[in-house]
């Protein structure tokens, strides 16, 4: 298993917070398919479209990026 890091920004009107989600996964595929769960999202592939945004609660957020992580040990 490996640990990726997706990291989405919140916006609300001209407020902007950069949030970030740690997911353990086989791949990346499987990583935003997790991710896409956690939120609602039925199909992870929009999470790919660069003008994809999704409601999270008040707020409309949108994917940042998403990356492999070494776990310390």
């Amino acid at each position: 298993m490996k640990t990726f890091e997706i990291q989405y920004v919140d916006r609300y009107y001209e407020e902007k917070v950069y949030q970030s989600e740690i997911i353990t996964a086989n791949s990346k595929k499987e990583a935003l398919i997790s991710f896409a769960k956690l939120f609602g999202i039925k199909e992870y592939n929009l999470l790919l479209e660069p003008l994809f945004l999704w409601n999270n609660g008040h707020w409309m957020s949108s994917l940042k990026s998403i990356k492999e992580i070494k776990k310390l040990k």
